[in-house]
């Protein structure tokens, strides 16, 4: 299983031998393999019953994690201090005292020192390190309607140096009241001097500027009837595309930061 157990090093606790109760602090091993980065979100990959207790049984555990906030998420969402292992399942969860309890002679202990265990498969598909950088040079407000969004572009206009881009992501229209994406119509009544992105995953839409820049134009949309919406009477493209990616290619603010290893590391930290 694995926690964080710093801001930049997941850490995997091995099923083989134990360390030694007198060996604290902890001797664990630092990975980096699968699908665990540096940049990404470590979570116990086990569930947590909320029906054991350190008085279900007093065998001294093979692991103890306290020290920190052990998320159970069971029907009464308890957060607790600490929880103990053993054979490669937990058995008891509860304050650090009561979890103390169960540290034998051979039994590995891990020091959370404040930091989070989180239970189960739980995929919230957050893309944790892309989502702890998305924030690195200004705040993004919460947006509800497609004015919020096009109230956003326009006050970045006023920062970012014109003809460059203006990308927004993960915006998604079904947190939208209109339940739809910004036409290129709207995006170019606030940033007409930008190429614009608004980005959602696979799809999105644009502004002229970006649509020009990609060579997106009626004759183009002609051939591309899979990505590009057109308007059915003009059949002029509408800003909207589907797999965007395969037809929308946008360039970096060369202004923007550039983030080092640290402040990625950093970012990710703060986002959890």
């Amino acid at each position: 299983m694995t926690i964080l157990s710093q801001p930049d090093h997941p850490v995997r606790l091995q099923g083989g031998t134990s360390t030694p109760h007198s060996a604290r602090p902890t001797a664990v091993t630092v990975t980096l393999t699968g699908l665990v980065t540096r940049s990404m979100l470590s979570v116990l990959a086990l569930s947590i019953s909320s029906s054991w207790s350190p008085a279900a049984e007093q065998t001294p555990a093979d692991t103890v994690v306290r020290g920190g906030r052990v998320v159970t998420v069971n029907r009464d969402f308890r957060i607790v201090e600490a929880m103990a292992i053993r054979k490669e399942r937990i058995v008891a969860v509860g304050t650090n005292k009561e979890i103390n309890r169960l540290v034998g002679p051979s039994t590995r202990v891990v020091d959370l020192k404040g930091r989070m265990v989180l239970p189960g498969l739980i995929d919230s598909h957050v893309h944790a390190g892309g989502a702890s950088r998305y924030e690195a040079d200004h705040e993004i407000p919460s947006m509800d309607t497609i004015a919020d969004v096009l109230s956003y572009i326009q006050g970045r206009t006023q920062v970012v140096p014109k003809g460059e881009w203006i990308t927004l992501r993960q915006v998604f229209i079904t947190r939208l009241k209109e339940q739809r994406y910004p036409t290129r119509t709207e995006l170019d009544s606030v940033a007409p001097d930008h190429p614009v992105a608004f980005r959602t995953g696979p799809d999105g839409s644009a502004n002229s500027l970006a649509l020009q820049e990609n060579g997106i134009d009626k004759a183009f949309a002609a051939k591309h009837p899979d990505n590009v919406v057109v308007n059915p009477v003009t059949g002029e493209p509408t800003g909207v595309l589907r797999r965007a990616g395969a037809v929308l290619k946008t360039r970096a603010n060369p202004k923007r930061k550039t983030l080092t290893e640290s402040d990625r590391d950093n970012k990710l930290a703060e986002l959890l």
